[in-house]
């Protein structure tokens, strides 16, 4: 990015996210890279927006075991929180004791978080309309409407920080899959906020940030195959695709289903937060 469009205390830039490195590279060169970054945008304080680097497959920060190591030596060191990457890449929910605690050590490090949930099977799911926690048959009744074809994201800006001292605890089964990843999901993400009023000094620092994310899928670049990432269903409106190809079902509903996932987050964020100040007041 240039510099004269990121400095000064009036630029619009409020965080840079960095996709960085690579997961093809030892540990020695990981902490040796993130060393070097750390200490060169250092070097411009407060003239720099904060850079938070992602949680992402193929990058340095690709496995939640290995950020905790690098955090531990590089404690400087911010990140943009993207569970669903790690979920898939470790393909486990992260949530025994020990996994759940690495998490809850590494959300004190988050600055920005890309709320997407994930599976360990799919990178995202079209969450909004996952069937109720409390349904205890509800992979028998889930009828899901998928994503559209278009990438895009549904900004949430300004959020402050959570009260909380509650940590994840598994949740009972029988549950739809979808219904128990939404709740592992946000679970995390209080935490976060949690972990930023907690360390926060002013009311600036505790604001954190988030980007609800869906989509985009990915095509074979030879065929024009439909490859992956967006669910799809095999059906359109229930009438089967005359090619027998999983087609896309949802079409112009991407909008609305980012709106609802963001509707989502911010009503469990308002209830964190009113639960957090009854707990302050002893009510």
């Amino acid at each position: 990015a240039d510099l004269c469009t990121l400095a000064g205390p009036l630029s619009p830039v409020v965080l840079v996210n960095s996709h960085t490195g690579s997961d093809a590279w030892s540990e020695s060169e990981c902490e040796s890279f993130l060393s070097s970054v750390l200490e060169r945008t250092a070097r411009y304080g407060s003239a720099l927006p904060k850079v938070a680097h992602e949680t992402h497959r193929g990058r340095i920060l690709c496995c939640p075991f290995l950020t905790s190591r690098l955090l531990s030596r590089l404690p400087q060191l911010r990140i943009t929180s993207d569970l669903s990457h790690w979920v898939i890449k470790t393909e486990r929910m992260l949530d025994s004791v020990e996994e759940a605690a690495v998490l809850s050590r590494l959300a004190y490090a988050v600055d920005h978080v890309h709320a997407r949930v994930g599976t360990p099977q799919a990178p995202q799911i079209t969450y909004p309309d996952a069937p109720p926690l409390t349904s205890p048959h509800a992979s028998s009744t889930y009828n899901s409407t998928h994503a559209s074809a278009h990438t895009s994201t549904h900004p949430i800006t300004h959020f402050s920080e959570t009260p909380s001292t509650s940590s994840y605890t598994s949740a009972p089964m029988p549950m739809h899959p979808h219904a128990y990843a939404i709740e592992r999901f946000h679970s995390f993400w209080e935490e976060v906020w949690a972990a930023r009023e907690a360390s926060s000094v002013s009311g600036r620092d505790s604001i954190v940030t988030a980007t609800v994310e869906l989509g985009p899928p990915e095509y074979n670049r030879y065929t024009g195959d439909y490859a992956g990432y967006t669910p799809l269903a095999a059906t359109v409106h229930g009438v089967p695709d005359a090619a027998g190809f999983a087609t896309d079902v949802t079409e112009g509903a991407h909008d609305s289903a980012l709106a609802a996932a963001a509707e989502m987050l911010r009503a469990r964020f308002e209830n964190w937060h009113a639960q957090g100040a009854m707990r302050r007041t002893g009510l």
